[in-house]
This record gives C-alpha cells, sequence and structure tokens, in this order.
C-alpha cells in the first residue's frame, strides 16, 4: 500500500524546491564585482606582524603581550556559532587551557585584504596552519583558521575562529557514540 503524502510533507517539498533554487542567489549577483568588494590592505606588513604577534603570544602563555594587541570591545567567535568571548574571558579560557596542555607551538600563513563596504568593512587577516600541544600525555595536532579584523589603530578587535573539536577528542580517546535508534520508525522517515 503506498502512502500518501501529507500536507506538511508536500509543503516541506515545497520550501526545499524553493530554497534550492534560489540557492546561491543574491540580490546584487548580476552586479558582483571582487574588485568592488574586496581589495588589497593598505597596512599589509603592519596588520600581519600585529596578527602573528598575537597568534604567537597567546600560544607562549604571554597574555599580557596579547591584550596589548587585543581592542578594549575585542569580540572572538567559534568554532561554533555559539562560541563567543569578549577579551578578559578569551585571555581567562586560555590561562585555563595552559593548565592541562603542554609543548604548545604553532606553524601558520596568512594572507591580508580590505573589505571595502559593508559590515565586515576594513581590513582583515587570514591566519591558518596546526596549533600543536600535548594533552594528557598525547600529542594533539589541532588545524585552524583565525580571520582577525583590525582597528585603524592596529588592534584586533574581532576574531573568528575555526577548528575541528572532534577530531582532539577523538585524539584524546573519546569516541562518537550514535543515538538509539527509536523502535518504532515513522513510515516517512523510514524512506
Amino acid at each position: 500500500m503506498k502512502a500518501k503524502p501529507t500536507i506538511s510533507i508536500l509543503l516541506l517539498l515545497a520550501l526545499m524546491t524553493a530554497t534550492l533554487q534560489t540557492m546561491g542567489q543574491t540580490p546584487t549577483q548580476a552586479s558582483f564585482n571582487y574588485k568592488e568588494l574586496i581589495t588589497d590592505n593598505p597596512n599589509p606588513e603592519r596588520d600581519v606582524q600585529i596578527v602573528s604577534a598575537y597568534v604567537n603570544a597567546i600560544v607562549a602563555g604571554e597574555l599580557d603581550k596579547a591584550r596589548e594587541l587585543m581592542a578594549s570591545n575585542f569580540k572572538t567567535s567559534g568554532p561554533g556559532p555559539m562560541d563567543s568571548a569578549d577579551r578578559e574571558k578569551e585571555l581567562n579560557n586560555w590561562q585555563e587551557r595552559y593548565k592541562i596542555q603542554t609543548n604548545r607551538k604553532t606553524n601558520f600563513i596568512w594572507q591580508t585584504f580590505r573589505v571595502v563596504s559593508g559590515d565586515l568593512k576594513g581590513n582583515w587577516v587570514s591566519v591558518w596552519g596546526d596549533y600543536n600541544c600535548t594533552m594528557n600525555g598525547k600529542n594533539i595536532r589541532v588545524p585552524f583558521h583565525n580571520v582577525c579584523h583590525l582597528t585603524d589603530d592596529g588592534k584586533i578587535d574581532r576574531e573568528i575562529s575555526y577548528w575541528d573539536n572532534l577530531a582532539v577528542y577523538q585524539a584524546l580517546g573519546y569516541t562518537l557514540v550514535p543515538p538509539k535508534q527509536p523502535k518504532k520508525m515513522n513510515k516517512v522517515a523510514a524512506r
């Protein structure tokens, strides 16, 4: 016997179809010009030096030096959308990490650019590399990507960080356990 589609399933399919048809399309897509939105950072050496000094200070445990490079209104977020901290909370988070991490090292490369307009306007430095440390007697390698926004006076006021938390937990010996399947599955979900 064939199941009849319900109104909610038909609405979901319609919504999914509309979403797929409009994915990637923005109102300004036809007039988008990369060089109108992104340009060279006019202070590339300065900004790269500031962000590099910040990353190296954090890894070295030199939090006073890192604080000097951070704006008073500093905000960081990542790796998840709900992970965020202000300057003091971020420095305290690192102080706590130092208690369980030893042999901290990093290597990274960078790229810098300027966003010309909009909410992300300003000079940015992207940093990607590896953070290495020892935790619980295990050597851990964490690939990361940070993007830092710099103020006109050379302070970092925004940082967005990405790394794979699951890989860290797995390296420490944790396992991912899938949720238990319900005994009865909905006929629609089983398809």
